[in-house]
């Protein structure tokens, strides 16, 4: 999903990170858990990150987030 965002390579803007937290609340990439944040504090996960994230910032930082299995019925 973060390539979707950063298809020049260049990192990705708040804005988009709080997008893709959107989209993994609905489970979009069926990974089985979803990050348990409320919607009003979503925006509030990037405020000490830089202005353009990588991949490498996300992928380390999302995890220390957290986090809830998915349940399927």
């Amino acid at each position: 999903m973060f390539k979707e965002f950063d298809k020049e390579k260049k990192g990705i803007e708040k804005a988009q990170l709080v997008k893709i937290v959107e989209r993994l609340k609905e489970d979009e990439c069926i990974i089985g858990k979803i990050p348990y944040v409320a919607e009003e504090n979503v925006e509030a996960l990037f405020e000490e990150w830089p202005e353009r994230t990588s991949w490498e910032h996300f992928r380390n930082y999302c995890n220390q987030w957290e986090w809830r299995m998915v349940p399927y019925d």
